[in-house]
């Protein structure tokens, strides 16, 4: 019975749901600044969790990757994974410390196009930033034919990968937000900002957890072919 729950098409988005409605259940009767000190430390570190306890189940789960060809997507997405715990660490703005330069982050286009950045530091961070998007580009070519076509056929890692990208994309959108409207001279109030900073941080914590699920369903759909 569990298993087929696990392997529902939407299990991964009530997963998500059931997260950020948690945050936001547990943090609504606070003020505007009480909410974005919790942000960061409280949820910072319930995020880290997240990606900690998630670890364990892919890596409890990654002998589902038998084949030569599984095996090397297997690594593609450890990299990725571990990629974005460092992401999420912060390794935009230490890595630009530690390679000399004044600039906030290490990822962006006007770290490579500013003459103040070192040769060595843009080859660095270049070497870094294009090996993940490879990574990436590698997996896209290979998975989303199949997986468009599987999410129109309603069918689970389809939609659990669906789940992951629309919760990441959403996070990021109203994460950068508050920013544009200030650009356009619409200033939010600090409740709506705080509200928007806490869905956006619950929403990178469910990441971790949606590439769990992935991996479990994975397992349980090759373990019922078989």
């Amino acid at each position: 019975m569990l298993n087929k729950i696990m392997q529902s098409p939407l299990y991964a988005l009530l997963i998500s749901i059931s997260v950020i409605a948690l945050s936001f259940i547990s943090l609504t009767s606070l003020n505007a600044s009480q909410i974005m000190a919790t942000l960061d430390y409280e949820l910072d570190i319930m995020t880290y969790c997240c990606y900690a306890f998630a670890f364990g189940i892919i890596v409890s789960h990654s002998s589902a990757f038998q084949t030569k060809q599984e095996k090397t997507h297997l690594i593609l997405f450890l990299f990725l994974y571990f990629f974005a715990i460092l992401r999420e660490m912060g390794i935009q703005h230490w890595l630009a410390k530690v390679l000399g330069t004044t600039a906030t982050t290490a990822f962006k286009l006007r770290f490579f196009s500013s003459p103040d950045n070192p040769l060595s530091a843009k080859i660095i961070s270049g070497l870094i930033l294009l090996s993940v998007i490879a990574s990436l580009l590698y997996l896209l070519i290979f998975y989303a034919p199949k997986l468009i076509k599987g999410f129109f056929k309603y069918q689970t890692l389809s939609w659990t990968t669906a789940t992951l990208a629309g919760i990441g994309i959403a996070g990021k959108i109203v994460d950068r937000l508050p920013s544009n409207l200030k650009k356009a001279d619409i200033q939010l109030n600090d409740s709506v900002i705080s509200f928007m900073k806490l869905f956006e941080e619950s929403s990178e914590m469910c990441l971790p957890l949606i590439c769990a699920v992935w991996f479990v369903q994975f397992s349980l759909i090759k373990n019922s072919n078989q």
